[in-house]
């Protein structure tokens, strides 16, 4: 969870039920990265937003190579998973009227990413961030692609 939601006493104590770790998000957190690397090999789940942020325009922005770099550490297959109906106005508006929210999820096919090694390390993270990013817009109404709805990789996956 994102450092700057440590002030909120309710964040603080779902991130302690959940037992999730606080990020420093724009620094290489290395504390965050063992505790992560440790629970996943023992047998934990990483749930990690590529984005690193909410989208304002309801598409998808540009990926970040943590969940890349985390996928192709560990060796661990990556689980795209798309979520609509959560966009901000949309909430407020729902909840202002006590209307239920309808919320969609889509889980797609479980794949793993190589290993990110050498002198094209970057390279190599951006093609799996690319991936990634491109599976969960396949699996988003054509709307909601964002800057992946022209990319060619995704025009393979549809």
């Amino acid at each position: 969870m994102a450092e700057k939601y440590q002030k909120y006493g309710i964040v603080r104590w779902l991130v302690t039920k959940l037992d999730a770790i606080w990020l420093e998000r724009f620094e290489a957190d290395f504390h965050a990265i063992r505790e992560t690397l440790e629970r996943l090999k023992a047998g934990g789940v990483l749930v990690i937003a590529p984005e690193g942020t909410r989208s304002t325009t309801r598409g998808l922005l540009p990926g970040r190579p943590g969940a890349s770099y985390m996928a192709a550490k560990s060796g661990l297959p990556v689980v795209p998973v798309a979520v609509t109906g959560t966009e901000d106005e949309l909430v407020k508006a729902r909840l202002k009227h006590l209307k239920r929210l309808d919320i969609r999820v889509r889980v797609g096919v479980p794949f793993t990413l190589p290993p990110a090694k050498g002198p094209e390390r970057d390279a190599i993270l951006q093609q799996g961030t690319d991936e990634i990013m491109c599976r969960i817009a396949a699996l988003l109404p054509e709307s909601y692609r964002g800057v992946y709805a022209d990319h060619p990789r995704l025009k393979e996956l549809l």
